[in-house]
């Protein structure tokens, strides 16, 4: 039996170790009695003392410290995995779901559940990581490369908690500080301002070509700026008499299923929102006709089931199969909330074409409008000030609020020209189509 113990000597880094005392890192050059060759040297970096890097190399010799047990580190990923996954509580359902899809799911574009999953999680090396690393990022946009190897790394560390490595290959060398090989993602407001940039004018003529009720739906987004999460999420008790909506719920889609969560995105988005009295006006009126319908409908399909109205939602869904050879409002379901990507596909991406507007336009555009003609109003007579405007938006502050939005609106040469020679002028009104009401549904 071998009875040599590991050795590990600190050193500074190579690349930084000419640098300033306060920018200079240390690494660890350490024997891995469980690699093939046994004791073949790796190297742990990322220390910003010597200190650090000292008591990681102390942990690492210490004899009271046992190694990995073989047979631990033999589990496979996906076993790993999983029992990360079934540790933890995620509060939103869809964090869990996309976890799922990211590490378990075999139709994953990740690679890591062909590539991992049964591999044993102690044979997964710095070297494949770095591999698999530069495999992905050619092929996914670098949003979805970096959510993908943080989740992996975090798996990872849970093995080297629960005993099964002694390190983490996804935190070794480069990976150590991982944000010099992974993809940088674009700015927000730049690549905002790629984007088609969806006037208000705009918007509401989309809304004319949508049929009743999912025009309401689309109007109380631009309306509202609401996320379109929070729309579907919307429930009768949400909307006050004083044409007010309360952001207190969203509707999200965890394979394939709709959950309501009862809480918002964020602290922030937790809100109260002020309609214009057109759109009180206009959200008034249905309000009525839907509340009358829903116990119409419960009467009928529901009859030993009480209708509770403070959470009927203000938006609901559609029958599917033979239903759909019905008009819109014979086919309302009102037991479920309202399917927003069943609405983008069949009715706001045809009232995109109607519109003559490019299909790259999102719903979420929608909201996109509303901000950014609320941010371009800022400093005129009567308008929202930067700070209502951001608690309108639901942002955490001020400057995501700016940064996002007094980017986003097309440039006009002619007016800026005007400004600079000390003229005003007026940009001309936009032609709206009157949004179709409930006599128009058919």
């Amino acid at each position: 039996m071998n009875d040599r113990k590991p050795c590990a000597w600190v050193r500074k880094n190579a690349r930084t170790k000419n640098l300033h005392p306060s920018k200079q890192k240390w690494e660890v050059i350490y024997e891995d009695p469980h690699a093939n060759p046994p004791f073949k040297q790796r190297t742990k970096g990322g220390f910003r003392t010597k200190k650090a890097a000292e008591d990681w190399a102390n942990d690492w010799t210490d004899p009271t410290n046992p190694h990995v047990d073989p047979l631990k580190s033999s589990e496979p990923f996906e076993s790993v995995a999983s029992e990360y996954l079934g540790s933890r509580h995620f509060p939103k359902a869809n964090t869990r779901a996309s976890l799922e899809q990211i590490l378990l799911k075999s139709s994953a574009p990740t690679g890591l559940p062909e590539n991992y999953g049964g591999k044993p999680v102690g044979e997964i090396s710095y070297e494949a990581v770095l591999r698999w690393l530069a495999d992905f990022s050619g092929k996914r946009n670098a949003t979805t490369v970096r959510n993908t190897f943080y989740a992996f790394r975090t798996v990872l560390d849970y093995a080297v908690d629960t005993g099964r490595i002694k390190v983490n290959p996804a935190r070794m060398g480069e990976l150590a500080n991982p944000k010099r090989r992974l993809p940088k993602v674009k700015k927000m407001h730049i690549a905002e301002e790629e984007r088609y940039q969806l006037t208000a004018g705009e918007a509401e003529t989309v809304l004319s070509f949508m049929p009743y009720p999912f025009n309401l739906y689309a109007l109380t987004a631009v309306k509202s700026a609401a996320r379109p999460e929070e729309v579907a999420g919307f429930v009768v008790n949400n909307y006050t008499d004083d044409g007010t909506l309360k952001v207190r719920g969203v509707v999200v889609t965890v394979n394939g299923e709709l959950i309501r969560e009862e809480y918002a995105k964020n602290a922030s988005s937790r809100r109260e929102i002020p309609l214009d009295t057109d759109s009180a006006g206009q959200l008034d009126e249905y309000l009525q006709l839907h509340i009358a319908r829903a116990r119409l409908w419960y009467a009928e399909h529901r009859p030993d089931e009480a209708l509770d109205l403070g959470k009927l939602p203000l938006f609901v869904g559609l029958k599917t199969g033979r239903a759909n050879k019905k008009g819109i409002l014979e086919r309302l379901d009102y037991s479920k909330p309202i399917r927003h990507s069943l609405v983008v596909a069949k009715y706001f991406k045809p009232a995109l074409k109607a519109a003559g507007l490019p299909s790259s336009v999102r719903f979420y555009d929608l909201r996109h409008a509303r901000i950014s003609q609320l941010v371009d109003a800022i400093g005129q007579p009567d308008a929202l000030t930067l700070k209502e405007v951001q608690d309108l938006a639901g942002h955490a502050s001020s400057v995501m609020t700016l940064d996002r939005y007094a980017h986003t609106k097309r440039p006009d040469v002619a007016r800026s020209r005007k400004a600079l020679d000390g003229l005003t002028g007026t940009a001309p009104a936009t032609k709206v189509r009157r949004l179709r009401s409930v006599s128009d549904a058919g």
